[in-house]
C-alpha cells in the first residue's frame, strides 16, 4: 500500500521501495507480405513479427526503438521503410507506432558480350516493385544496340529494341543490353 503505519520501537532505517511503472506497445506495419519475418528492435532486444504487429510488454519511462530497414525476404528481395516512423520513440502516453514498407527488388545490370558497350544505371542496385526505370545503351566502337532481354518475365520494357527506354520493375532478375 502507499500508505502505511509504522510502529517505531527503537532505533533502524525504514525504506520505501518502489517499482517503475510498465506498459505495453503495439507495433505495427503495412506492406511486408504475411509470412515474412520483421522487427522492432528496443536496445539490444529485437522482438520479431511475421503477422502485421508485435505487442512489446514491461517498457517503461521512454524508450527509443527502432524498425528493421531494410527487411529481408527472399533472395533478391527485401522490404524498405519508407515512413519516418522507422525509428522514434514510446512513452505510455504515445500512440501505437507503425511504419510502412515498399518492396523492392535487386536487379542487375549486364552487357553481351562483354566489353560491347555499357548501360546506365550499371552494377546491382535495389529498385521498388512497379518502378517505371529509364535505362540506356551505349555501343563500344565497332558495336550497335540490338536489344534489351531479362532473366524474370516480370521485367517488361516499354520498347526492348530502343537503347533508351523504360523497364517497369516486377521481379528480381538481369537486364541485358545486348551488342
Amino acid at each position: 500500500a502507499a500508505n502505511t503505519t509504522a510502529t517505531i520501537g527503537g532505533t533502524g532505517t525504514i525504506t520505501a521501495n518502489f517499482v517503475a511503472a510498465t506498459f505495453s506497445k503495439t507495433f505495427n506495419q503495412t506492406g511486408i507480405s504475411a509470412g515474412t519475418t520483421w522487427g522492432v528492435t528496443i536496445g539490444a532486444t529485437r522482438y520479431t513479427s511475421t503477422g502485421a504487429s508485435v505487442t512489446i510488454s514491461n517498457l517503461s519511462g521512454t524508450v527509443s526503438y527502432n524498425y528493421d530497414d531494410p527487411t529481408p525476404a527472399v533472395s533478391g528481395v527485401r522490404y524498405d521503410c519508407t515512413t519516418a516512423s522507422c525509428t522514434g520513440s514510446v512513452s505510455s502516453s504515445s500512440a501505437n507506432p507503425s511504419a510502412s514498407y515498399t518492396r523492392q527488388y535487386q536487379i542487375t545490370f549486364a552487357v553481351l558480350p562483354a566489353g560491347s558497350g555499357t548501360t546506365a544505371p550499371t552494377g546491382t542496385n535495389w529498385y521498388n516493385q512497379g518502378q517505371a526505370l529509364s535505362i540506356s545503351a551505349t555501343p563500344g566502337a565497332g558495336n550497335t544496340f540490338s536489344n534489351w532481354t531479362s532473366t524474370n518475365a516480370s521485367i517488361t520494357f516499354l520498347s526492348s529494341t530502343a537503347a533508351n527506354t523504360t523497364a517497369t520493375i516486377g521481379g528480381t532478375g538481369t537486364i541485358t543490353a545486348n551488342f
